[in-house]
Formats: structure tokens, C-alpha cells, sequence
């Protein structure tokens, strides 16, 4: 017997201390009130709820546990938050009809309130649509302006609440989108064009604009994806199968591993906290880019982001008014960008400035340069243990992989990829 416990916990100790702990606490503040919650449910009912429905009922539990921001993405949004009659249960089965004046009163509501994009998302309307695609129609006949997106549609999955959340993001994406592309087909026909436009999707593959006007929580990683593709074909033609991508923007960084030729791919993903199922490449998103503000925190530690000094007035070497030192100050001090213009001679910079806002940085440091450079190793160190939290198996470590980078700032050719690959290792 007791060999036989030994061997269950030999994988619980090969564990780390923070695995363990992690795991831990997961038991105690999610799982063991949701049990209890679930427990009381049970009593209540009587002979109690069935399976299914009680696993409805813990996922629900669950959320409310662990995420609490409001889900709609607007001020005073509680109030634009109105309930339907109507109900379907967890096996798509009607249980109380659909009541059309609902719907026509809560349009009354958003119409004054000059609403202008509408998610419908009904409890089970993944297993039975016809009332959601019901308040669509009316939707469409006495409120046309609005953008509507349903839940069906978008995510017609199990999981209330990531269901909801992508018909969220997507309304609340809707109207932007929509205006940018019926601007797009203006232009593009004023030019002439007459090849059929598309717009990349979040898994890499391309999408009518039509349907990116419908749809557009399908393209919110469309930019990052875009360059994993790339990457993908750069290997196939140079006959390296597994690369790590490296794309770097003004103030966040997106990294993917792939894996003989293949990029992952993922259907549930979080932006900006909120949590989106559709199809989409596996993407990590580190917030570090060319205009992160690196700073020195209460215990002399030397940070980078994620706050960033934007495009405008953008890192201090632009003399813009900016005090506060950024990575791309750190490579024009470092000498890796040219200390005396960007853009081919178009923008010019001044070296001086990054070097008097690097100096308080710098103080736990010999010199300015070594400032730069501890900058510069701590910008490769985010990206490092990116790479370690989403794959510590040890058949994905570095010294499988080449690098592949794409920088706006093109500063992170050198010193940055060699701090990732050391991280990962």
C-alpha cells in the first residue's frame, strides 16, 4: 500500500513548488465553493437537477468565481443589459415561448439611448437558435441601423459565459468595422480595382469583407497572424521547419512557436481580459515593445513596461517632450539604431536626450551603455518566459528553433533574439 502512494505522488513532486501551490489554490477558492454551490442547488431542487444541467450550473459558478469585470464594454451598461421571456433548456427544448414584445420594447429603449450595436445572447441558444435568430429579425425590421450580432452565429457553443463575451466583443467591434470596410470598397473602386478584396482572420486563413463586416471578432489578431504566415513561408522556401516568430510593434510584442512547419492553433483566446472562443493561431502577446517606459521599482530592480510612451510624443529621443527613457532609447544609446535619424533620414533623433533620461535608470549601473544594455536583456527576458509558460515540455525547447524577427524599430535583430533563445533555454 504504501508503495503504491508513492507512486501516485511521484508525479506531484516532480512538480515545482508553484505548480504545486497554483494547484492548490485552485482547489480551494474555485473548485470547493463551486461543490458546495452545486451541493446546495442539489438539496433545493428536490431529486436534484441532471448531469448536464449541473455542470451548467458549476461552469457558471465557476466564472463568477474568477472573473470579476463587467462584461459589456461600456459606461452605465447594466441598464442597456434587458431580459427576454422566454427559456430553452441545456437539451434545446422549449420550455416557455419566445415574447416578441420584449424585444420590441427593449429597441424602443436602445433607440432612445442612440445605441448602435446590439448582442443577443439567450441562455442554451447554441442548442436551439430559432428565438435568438426570432429577435434578430425583429431587430431588422424595426431597428436596421443597428449593428446586431447573436450568440449563435458567432459562437454557437457549450460555455454561457465565453459565448457571450465573443458576441460582445463582436458587436462592440461591429460598427467600426463596418464603416472602415464600406470606406474600403469606396476607395477601392474608385481606384479602379477589380480583384476581390479579403481580410486575414485570426487563424491565418482570409475572409470575404462581407463576412469581416459581420464578423469581426474573427480578425482581432488578423495583424499578428498575418506575420506568423509569413514566417511559416519564409521557413518552408529556407527548409527550416521550426522557428520562433518574433514581431515587434511600439508597444507590445507577439511571439508563436512553430513546430515542423506548423503554427498551433487555438479556439479560445483572451484580449484585454476578455475571453473570445474562435479559431485562431496561438499567439502569446508580450507587453514590450519600441516605445516601453523602462523604469527602476521600490526594491532597485530594473523593469520595462508595460506602460509605453506611445507614438506621440513617443521614446525621448524624438524631442517631443517625453522624459522618461524607452527601449528604442536604450539601442540608440547602445548604438544599434542610428543615433542620428530613422527613416532613412526622414525623422530625426536626437542621442543626447536618451542618454540624459537613460542616466536615473542607469544609476544601479557602470554607464549609460550598460544601462541600455540591461535594458535591452530585460526586454529578451519577458519574451523568455512567455515562451517557458506556454511550453515547458521539454521536447520545445530552444535548441530546436531558429529565430525569426520582424521589428518596426528593427533594434531586436541581435542582442533581444539571443536573450530569448537563453531564456528559453
Amino acid at each position: 500500500m504504501t508503495s503504491f502512494l508513492q507512486l501516485l505522488m511521484l508525479p506531484w513532486m516532480a512538480w515545482s513548488q508553484r505548480t504545486r501551490r497554483i494547484i492548490v489554490w485552485t482547489l480551494l477558492v474555485v473548485l470547493c465553493p463551486a461543490i458546495a454551490g452545486y451541493v446546495l442547488l442539489w438539496r433545493s431542487a428536490g431529486a436534484g437537477p441532471g448531469l448536464a444541467h449541473g455542470l451548467a450550473v458549476l461552469d457558471c459558478l465557476f466564472w463568477a468565481a474568477v472573473v470579476p469585470r463587467a462584461l459589456v464594454l461600456a459606461n452605465e451598461a447594466r441598464r442597456l443589459r434587458l431580459p427576454v421571456r422566454g427559456r430553452i433548456d441545456y437539451q434545446g427544448r422549449e420550455l416557455e415561448p419566445f415574447v416578441a414584445d420584449d424585444v420590441e420594447r427593449a429597441i424602443e429603449e436602445f433607440q432612445r439611448q442612440q445605441v448602435e450595436a446590439v448582442a443577443i445572447c439567450f441562455l442554451y441558444g447554441f442548442a436551439f437558435s430559432a428565438h435568438e435568430a426570432r429577435a434578430r429579425q425583429i431587430f431588422e425590421e424595426e431597428f436596421p441601423e443597428a449593428f446586431v450580432s447573436t450568440s449563435h452565429s458567432v459562437s454557437p457553443e457549450f460555455r454561457e459565459y465565453e459565448r457571450m463575451s465573443s458576441t460582445v466583443v463582436n458587436a462592440y467591434l461591429g460598427p467600426v468595422m463596418r464603416s472602415y470596410i464600406e470606406r474600403l470598397e469606396g476607395r477601392l473602386s474608385g481606384f479602379g480595382i477589380q480583384a476581390v478584396p479579403h481580410i486575414t482572420q485570426s487563424n491565418g486563413g482570409v475572409l470575404g469583407l462581407r463576412a469581416a463586416a459581420d464578423f469581426p471578432v474573427r480578425t482581432v489578431l488578423s495583424g499578428p497572424s498575418t506575420g506568423v504566415v509569413a514566417a511559416q513561408a519564409i521557413g518552408r522556401l529556407a527548409g527550416v521547419n521550426n522557428l520562433i516568430t518574433f514581431d515587434m510593434g511600439g508597444t507590445s510584442t507577439d511571439t508563436a512557436l512553430i513546430t515542423d512547419g506548423i503554427c498551433r492553433l487555438t479556439n479560445e483566446a483572451s484580449v484585454e481580459g476578455y475571453p473570445i472562443k474562435a479559431p485562431m493561431l496561438d499567439i502569446h502577446t508580450v507587453g514590450a515593445g519600441g516605445g516601453s517606459i523602462a523604469f527602476v521599482d521600490s526594491g532597485g530592480l530594473l523593469k520595462v513596461g508595460p506602460r509605453s510612451a506611445g507614438a506621440d510624443p513617443g521614446p525621448v529621443c524624438y524631442g517631443r517632450g517625453n522624459r522618461e527613457p524607452t527601449v528604442t532609447d536604450a539601442n540608440v544609446v547602445l548604438g544599434t539604431l542610428n543615433p542620428k535619424h530613422l527613416l532613412a533620414g526622414r525623422m530625426p533623433i536626437e542621442r543626447a536626450l536618451a542618454e540624459q533620461a537613460i542616466g536615473p535608470a542607469g544609476r544601479p549601473h557602470a554607464d549609460r551603455a550598460r544601462a541600455g544594455r540591461a535594458g535591452d536583456r530585460q526586454c529578451g527576458a519577458q519574451c523568455g518566459r512567455s515562451y517557458r509558460r506556454r511550453d515547458a515540455d521539454r521536447d520545445r525547447r530552444a535548441g530546436r528553433y531558429k529565430y525569426g524577427c520582424h521589428s518596426c524599430d528593427r533594434q531586436w535583430t541581435g542582442n533581444s533574439i539571443g536573450n530569448v533563445a537563453a531564456s528559453v533555454r
